[in-house]
C-alpha cells in the first residue's frame, strides 16, 4: 500500500465506526478486532492487516513487533514490514490457519517502546455471509449458542462470540448459525465467522438493486413502492445493506454467501402476491449477478430449496425448481431442502413456518452436509502444484454481447480466483474489455479471449509473489499473436506481474513488435529490461494467427537459477540465468496486457487470442512438461 493512503485507511476504519480492537500503552489497534476471523486464503494461512495509530505526545514509531500466542505457547517477538504516516501505521502478517491466538504489538522507535497493544482472539478460517428471509435469521423457537467457542459473528462495527440472537439480521431469537459453526469449527479446526443478514419475511423482491421493476407486489410492501405505469420497483434497501456488509470484508474476505429465502414468494394468502417461478429464478439471478458486480469479485452462492409454510402448504413445485435450475445453469450452488424438515422440526409443536430448537440445529446439519464437501475440495490444491487455469471454455463472464467482464481460475482452493475487467484510466467505459470468441476452426473449435490493448486483472497484490522467490516455477499457455500495435517498442505483453516501487518483479511474457516471443523473470534488483537481474528469453518469430502451445520455467533454488523457455515441444528454444531475491514483492498479476489502464491503457498491450493459460508452483522435470506440452497440444489440434 503506497504510504499517502495509509492514514486515510486508518481514518477510515474509525469513521466506518470499528471501535478499539486494543488500548494499550500509548497505542490503538483498529485491525485485528476481538474475535475477528479472517478468511483463509488457502489451506495452512490467512493474512492478517494491523493497523492503528500511536496514540499523540508520544515519541514517532519507526518499528512494529509482533508476538503470537496459542494454546498456552507464548511466541517469540517478531519484526513486521510497516508502512508508518505521522501516527498511523499499517502492516500484515501471515497466520496458519486456526486459532484462537493471541497477538501483542508494540511500536518502537530505536529500542525505545513507544506503544504497546493486544488483542486476545484472533482467528484464521472460514467466513460465510448469510442471508434471506426469517429462517435465515433469529426467528427460530429456541436461542442457539456456540459449544465450541470457536464460532464468532460480525454486525459491521464489533466482532463477537456467536450466541443468539446474530447481530446483524432481523429477530431476538433463535438461528441454525452456532450449530452450523460448531460442526464446521470442529470439521475443519478453524474457527468460523458469520456475517449474518437475513430480514424476516422479505420478498426477493425487497433484495433487488433499486429501481428494477417487477409486474406484482410481494405481500409486505415496506421496501417497494409503485410507480405510475402500475409497475413496482424495488427502494434497494436490503440490496445495499447486503453489499454495504460484504464490502469491508474486501475481496475473496469470505468464502461464500448462504441463501435461505423464498417462504415469502410462494403460495401467498393473495394470489395476486405471489412470485412465478420464472420471475424468481430472474430476480434471485440478478440479484447475485449484481451484488458481485458492486463488490468486485465472484463470491458462491448457495441456494437452499425454501417454500415451506405450515402443515398442508409445505412446498411450492414451481418455486422449488426455479431454485434448483440455479444450481443446474452454474449460477449458484446446491443448499440443504429445510422444506423437508417439518413436524417436530417446525415451531409451536410443528404447526409454524420457523424451527424449533431442535430444528434448528437439524437445519444446520443440512447446511453442513452441503457445504462441508464442497469447502474440502476448495481447500485441496493439486497435488501437481497448478495453481492456475484460466480456460476459455469455463469461468468466463460475459455482459454486453461478448465482452469479457471475467476470467475465474479453475483450480478451486488457490487463492487466485478473479481475473478482472478494469475501467481505471480508459476514456471510453468498458474498453478494457477483451472479447470471447467460440468455435474456433484452428483450436479444435474450443475458444479463446481476443485482446486488443486490453487486459484482465487479479486483484490480490500477494497471490503470486512465492513463484519468483526459490520455489521456481512453470507455466503454460495456448495462443496465436496477430498484428502488434507499437507503442512502447518491442513491449506487447501477453501476461506479467504489475510493479509496486520503482523496480519491475515478478514474471512477464511478449512479443517484440515483429511478433517475436519472449519471457522473462524480473528480480527488482534493477529496473526491468534487460540485463542480468532481468535476462530477456527470445523465442521465434510467430506466424499472425497461428496457435503455439508456449511454456516457461524457472529452476527452484536461491541463488542464480535457470530461465527456459519452451515453443511447442518440451525442448528449450532460449535460457538464461537469474539471481533470485528471496524478498522480492510482485504486485497484481494481468493477462493481455503486463500493466493496467491507469498507467498507459494500450502502450504495453498484447493483440491475439489466448485460449489456456496455466501456472504451476513448481518446475515440471522434463517428462512432465513434455506430457503437458502433448495434452495442450492434443486438445487444441496444435503440432
Amino acid at each position: 500500500m503506497q504510504i499517502k493512503h495509509l492514514t486515510q485507511l486508518v481514518l477510515g476504519l474509525y469513521l466506518f465506526g470499528l471501535s478499539f480492537a486494543a488500548h494499550g500503552a500509548g497505542l490503538n489497534l483498529y485491525s485485528p478486532l476481538d474475535f475477528q476471523v479472517v478468511q483463509r486464503e488457502v489451506e495452512n494461512k490467512g493474512i492478517i492487516i494491523i493497523a492503528g495509530v500511536v496514540a499523540p505526545g508520544g515519541s514517532q514509531a519507526t518499528a512494529l513487533e509482533t508476538r503470537i500466542s496459542a494454546d498456552g505457547k507464548i511466541g517469540d517477538w517478531q519484526k513486521l514490514v510497516a508502512t508508518f504516516q505521522e501516527s498511523a501505521f499499517r502492516a500484515t502478517l501471515k497466520l496458519p490457519a486456526g486459532g484462537w491466538y493471541r497477538l501483542d504489538l508494540r511500536a518502537l522507535n530505536g529500542d525505545n517502546i513507544v506503544g504497546e497493544g493486544m488483542v486476545e482472539h484472533v482467528g484464521v478460517g472460514e467466513v460465510f455471509v448469510v442471508a434471506g428471509q426469517s429462517n435465515s435469521a433469529n426467528h427460530g423457537e429456541e436461542k442457539q449458542s456456540t459449544q465450541t467457542g470457536k464460532v464468532a459473528t460480525f454486525d459491521g462495527k464489533h466482532w463477537q462470540l456467536a450466541n443468539d440472537p446474530q447481530p446483524g439480521a432481523s429477530g431476538g431469537g433463535g438461528s441454525f448459525l452456532p450449530p452450523f459453526g460448531d460442526a464446521m469449527a470442529t470439521r475443519f479446526h478453524v474457527p468460523i465467522g458469520f456475517i449474518a443478514c437475513g430480514i424476516g419475511a422479505t420478498s426477493v423482491r425487497e433484495w433487488l438493486p433499486k429501481g428494477v421493476t417487477f409486474p406484482n407486489p410481494p405481500t409486505i410492501t415496506s421496501r417497494v413502492q409503485q410507480l405510475p405505469s402500475g409497475a413496482w420497483e424495488s427502494n434497494g434497501e436490503a440490496f445495499e445493506m447486503l453489499v454495504s456488509r460484504m464490502n469491508p470484508l474486501g475481496s475473496l474476505g469470505f468464502r461464500a454467501v448462504l441463501w435461505h429465502q423464498g417462504e415469502s414468494d410462494a403460495n401467498q394468502t393473495d394470489t395476486t402476491r405471489t412470485l412465478p417461478g420464472k420471475l424468481y429464478r430472474e430476480y434471485l439471478e440478478k440479484l447475485i449477478r449484481d451484488s458481485r458486480r458492486k463488490i468486485g469479485w465472484t463470491p458462491p452462492w448457495f441456494v437452499a430449496q425454501v417454500s415451506y409454510h405450515v402443515p398442508g402448504d409445505e412446498a411450492s413445485p414451481d418455486l422449488r425448481a426455479a431454485q434448483a435450475s440455479l444450481w443446474k445453469d452454474g449460477v449458484a450452488l446446491e443448499g440443504p431442502d429445510s422444506d423437508a424438515l417439518k413436524s417436530e422440526w417446525r415451531e409451536n409443536g410443528g404447526k409454524g413456518v420457523h424451527f424449533s430448537g431442535a430444528g434448528l440445529r437439524k437445519h444446520a446439519e443440512r447446511w453442513v452436509e452441503k457445504v462441508a464437501p464442497w469447502l474440502e475440495q476448495q481447500i485441496q490444491l493439486p497435488a501437481d502444484g497448478m495453481i492456475l487455469d484460466l480456460d476459455a471454455e469455463h469461468g468466463v463472464a460475459v455482459e454486453d454481447g461478448d465482452r469479457v467482464s471475467l476470467w475465474q481460475n479453475q483450480v478451486a482452493g488457490f487463492v487466485a480466483r478473479d481475473f478482472v475487467k478494469r475501467d481505471e484510466g480508459r476514456k471510453e467505459a468498458g474498453s478494457g474489455r477483451p472479447t470471447l470468441h467460440k468455435g474456433i476452426k484452428e483450436l479444435n473449435g474450443h475458444s479463446a479471449l481476443v485482446f486488443r490493448g486490453q487486459e484482465l486483472v487479479c486483484m490480490n497484490e500477494d497471490a503470486f509473489d512465492d513463484l519468483t522467490r526459490g520455489g521456481g516455477c512453470t507455466w503454460l499457455a495456448v495462443l496465436s499473436a496477430d498484428g502488434q500495435q507499437v507503442g512502447l517498442k518491442d513491449v506487447n505483453s501477453i501476461f506479467g506481474n504489475l510493479k509496486n516501487g520503482g523496480n519491475f518483479e515478478g514474471l512477464w511474457a511478449n512479443f517484440t513488435d515483429d511478433n517475436t516471443v519472449y519471457w522473462g523473470a524480473r528480480n527488482g534488483i534493477t529496473f526491468g529490461r534487460f540485463d542480468t537481474n532481468n535476462p530477456q528469453l527470445l523465442g521465434p518469430k510467430f506466424e499472425k494467427g497461428k496457435y503455439y502451445v508456449i511454456a516457461g520455467r524457472m529452476a527452484a533454488g536461491t541463488g542464480s537459477v535457470t530461465l527456459e523457455l519452451f515453443v511447442n515441444t518440451a525442448t528449450p528454444v532460449s535460457s538464461a540465468q537469474i539471481p533470485v531475491n528471496t524478498k522480492a514483492n510482485p504486485s497484481k498479476f494481468a493477462i493481455g496486457q503486463e500493466r493496467d489502464a491507469t498507467n498507459h491503457p494500450g502502450h504495453e498491450s498484447f493483440d491475439g487470442k489466448i485460449a489456456r493459460f496455466q501456472i504451476y508452483a513448481r518446475p515440471l522435470d522434463e517428462a512432465e512438461l513434455k506430457g503437458k506440452m502433448n495434452e495442450l497440444g492434443e486438445r487444441y489440434g496444435i503440432r
